[in-house]
């Protein structure tokens, strides 16, 4: 459960990179990732970013598709 009117504005990109951090370690791609993607995270994408990460079924490829898919948008 997210409130997302919480006054700490970085707890939602914190949760989102903590995420990323799990499957990039799951899928062995480096940390170094998460770092560079958190660049593309923003207020107005963060929603959306936490929903795809909690509802898709990734594998490897499909995420490091989404990774290269979110450096673009």
């Amino acid at each position: 459960l997210v409130v997302w009117d919480t006054p700490n504005s970085n707890f939602i990109k914190k949760l989102i990179k903590f995420k990323l951090e799990q499957l990039c370690e799951y899928f062995g791609v480096k940390p170094g990732m998460v770092y560079y993607l958190g660049k593309y995270i923003q207020p107005n994408n963060e929603k959306l970013i936490l929903q795809d990460l909690n509802s898709k079924a990734f594998d490897r490829g499909s995420f490091v598709k989404y990774c290269k898919n979110l450096q673009k948008d």
